[in-house]
């Protein structure tokens, strides 16, 4: 098993970020909220690059712009923050690494 540092473990994050903005949008289209759909996109363009070099500097980035688009849409935005501020070990948890969770069964 491989040692996961911290530039993993924000990489991990980021990417369930990612993934939950992508669910956010399809929700948001359902609805026909173009408006917040334009928001998230708006706030999400800029995320991808920040996996190039994830450090102390990408997380303030990310806490400002992730918190700039909750605020504006406390009661309809998916919270975000929670998982990037999530301990490491309740990260894994409820997300665990590629390979070490037992595949969907098929319907």
């Amino acid at each position: 098993m491989r040692t996961i540092n911290d530039s993993d473990i924000l990489t991990a994050k980021i990417r369930v970020i990612l993934q939950r903005a992508f669910i956010e949008a399809r929700n948001l289209a359902l609805a026909r909220n173009a408006e917040q759909g334009y928001d998230l996109a708006d706030t999400f363009e800029v995320v991808p690059a920040l996996l190039d070099d994830p450090d102390e500097t990408c997380v303030a980035d990310l806490e400002r712009i992730l918190s700039a688009y909750q605020r504006k849409y406390p009661n309809t935005a998916y919270d975000y923050l929670a998982i990037l501020h999530m301990n490491d070990a309740a990260f894994y948890e409820c997300y665990p690494p590629a390979g070490e969770c037992e595949p969907a069964l098929a319907g």
